[in-house]
């Protein structure tokens, strides 16, 4: 079997490469960037693999995604490549737009010009619900959107366009609406990483004992990477075209817990201090879904814990501070 990766030196694509590679499948992919294909390292530097066949693309040039496809023959396409950053989009609206949006079409456009019969998973996400309210919790897969910044509207519409081309178009295309998720590998950009990487610092030396922090009484619905991408190749392998799965582990967790977590991890005495400028523009106060659909379709259930995602990321920062 011939897997596709599209934002493979992402944060999930080097830990979906290795789950596809322990499976005996060949796997591809495409980085943005000649720098990210000769150093087969992601974003974060979390190594992608060496047996991995990378192709230095962008998502929204339709001549090179066409070439790629009709180079790989590919038998599944996960589709990654996106702006994932909440706060960037608000400040690079049209990208975000450009990129997951206009990117998915041009990527769904490729395949079907190419005439194969890949299936192709569409990772789209929860924050296309957007302000969802107690009483809807947990959040099921009929929720209606509410996107309330530029990457979720991004997503909502990208997600949508799945469906179409599959119902108009005969593409066997699935979609998959990860809620947060977490591990090794992760930028900083995003809150836990970013305690973690933190901590990190302080734990080495490098910083004073203070970690600064925004809002900590949202709560939000974590799951760990690696069940998230075990949960990308169940979807194409045992889900119907069109279908929509929520991934989650449906539980809110405070993220002034989650940091609490870490510093405890660590075994520091560390001081918490708020800064206004860390306050997200836009943010929910709970969410947490339902995947209950998901589990019937592949029997998928969340297997790593809390903690030990936690601990995981606190190691890989702290890798950078040996």
């Amino acid at each position: 079997m011939k897997a596709f990766i599209t934002g493979i030196s992402g944060f999930a694509g080097p830990h979906l490469a290795e789950l596809l590679l322990k499976e005996g499948a060949e796997v591809s992919g495409m980085v943005h960037g000649k720098k990210s294909r000769d150093s087969k390292a992601g974003t974060s530097g979390h190594s992608i693999g060496k047996d991995v066949r990378l192709f230095e693309g962008d998502i929204r040039d339709s001549s090179q995604l066409s070439r790629t496809i009709k180079k790989v023959r590919p038998d599944e396409i996960y589709h990654l490549a996106a702006v994932s950053n909440v706060p960037y989009s608000l400040e690079n609206p049209g990208l975000a737009f450009e990129i997951n949006f206009h990117g998915t079409r041009k990527l769904f456009d490729a395949v079907l010009k190419s005439g194969i019969s890949a299936k192709v998973l569409f990772v789209g996400s929860a924050d296309s619900y957007g302000d969802i309210s107690p009483k809807s919790l947990p959040i099921r897969e009929d929720a209606p959107f509410r996107p309330a910044s530029p990457y979720a509207l991004s997503k909502a519409a990208a997600d949508l366009l799945a469906y179409q081309y599959f119902r108009n178009h005969g593409l066997h295309v699935l979609r998959a609406r990860p809620f947060n998720h977490i591990g090794p590998g992760q930028d900083a950009s995003f809150v836990c990483s970013n305690f973690a990487a933190q901590v990190a610092r302080i734990k080495a030396g490098k910083a004073k004992p203070v970690v600064k922090v925004g809002n900590l009484s949202a709560k939000k619905d974590f799951s760990d990477v690696r069940d998230v991408v075990r949960a990308y190749r169940l979807i194409l392998k045992r889900g119907k075209p069109g279908e929509a799965f929520n991934i989650c582990g449906g539980k809110a967790y405070s993220i002034g817990s989650i940091l609490r977590k870490l510093i405890q991890l660590s075994g520091m005495e560390i001081e918490i201090r708020r800064e206004e400028k860390r306050f997200r523009k836009v943010d929910t106060k709970i969410v947490f879904g339902d995947y209950s659909a998901l589990y019937s379709r592949t029997g998928w259930t969340p297997k790593v814990p809390l903690e030990e995602s936690l601990k995981n990321i606190l190691e890989y920062h702290g890798a950078a501070w040996p």
